[in-house]
């Protein structure tokens, strides 16, 4: 399909099932005569004002599932509830242009059980922005409200993204990033972000905590370098041990811990305190093997 458009559908499941899959809608940039035609497409899509509902539980309920070459694509207010994932970007075997021109704007991601927004192998030329999310998970959800695997020039900015401190889920997640951007504002998350293995990397983050003391880090990075992290943190005295926690791989990053409150550390490397909290700085530089600068 070529330059094409589609406005207020709605879908509804309200059969259950086991074992099998439902698609609210399936935007198929990999199999060739599906919705893009397959590999190397430039369909100037539109879908604007969808609503897609899982009533039921089934093995894998995606709200919006898009894989391959996802290109020159534009969902606009589109709205999910239920469901696995609400939703869902594999790239994988897509090609060069899989996430190129490829925008969302505000999505509103209700009720997931696994993740609000998963994006799986956007390749290096990949432009994909994601904008004005709100991200809210079942009650016992058991994935993130932001999922990035493997991917480049992600960018999901102005996110409102509902927790519950479920043990193990993490406001955003992010392995292996390569020039992703990620901004917004996560409520009641054990640990609000989490990257693994970030390269060149922008995240400007709030962390909320409205329900009680996580006695973790607010901000966790594991590995990676070259990236910017600035970390916020509102309400509860002592709702974090850490703002900012690294481990000892983590390399040249710069930090902003200006706005951190209710952290009992601002900073830690290796789960070393760095500094006592009154005496820490913004946009700190840290290298490995060299001393801490401020």
């Amino acid at each position: 399909m070529l330059t094409g458009r589609f406005e207020h559908i709605r879908g509804v499941r309200t059969l259950g099932g086991a074992g099998d899959r439902w698609y609210g809608a399936w935007i198929d940039g990999l199999t060739p005569g599906g919705t893009f035609g397959g590999p190397s497409p430039n369909p100037s899509l539109t879908v604007s004002y969808i609503n897609m509902v899982c009533g039921f539980a089934p093995s894998s309920g995606y709200g919006i599932y898009g894989n391959g070459s996802l290109a020159d694509l534009w969902l606009v207010q589109p709205e999910t509830a239920s469901g696995n994932k609400s939703i869902f970007f594999d790239l994988t075997n897509g090609g060069g242009s899989a996430g190129a021109d490829v925008k969302v704007i505000n999505p509103v991601c209700d009720g997931y059980r696994n993740n609000g927004i998963h994006i799986l192998n956007a390749p290096l030329g990949s432009t994909l922005n994601i904008e004005s999310p709100y991200v809210a998970g079942a009650s016992g959800a058991t994935g993130d409200a932001l999922r990035l695997e493997a991917s480049h020039g992600v960018a999901i900015t102005n996110v409102q993204a509902i927790g519950g401190l479920s043990p193990g889920v993490y406001g955003a997640y992010i392995a292996d990033g390569t020039e992703c951007t990620i901004s917004g504002r996560f409520v009641d998350y054990n640990t609000a972000f989490y990257a693994i293995s970030a390269v060149s990397c922008d995240f400007d983050i709030k962390a909320v905590n409205t329900s009680g003391a996580s006695s973790q880090q607010a901000m966790l990075l594991i590995g990676g370098r070259r990236s910017k992290a600035s970390l916020a943190t509102m309400r509860l005295s002592g709702a974090w041990t850490y703002g900012i926690a690294l481990d000892a791989s983590a390399s040249q990053y710069m930090l902003d811990v200006t706005r951190v409150q209710g952290a009992t550390n601002r900073i830690a490397r290796a789960t070393v305190p760095i500094g006592a909290q009154g005496n820490i700085h913004s946009h700190m530089i840290i290298n490995p093997g060299s001393p801490i600068t401020t």
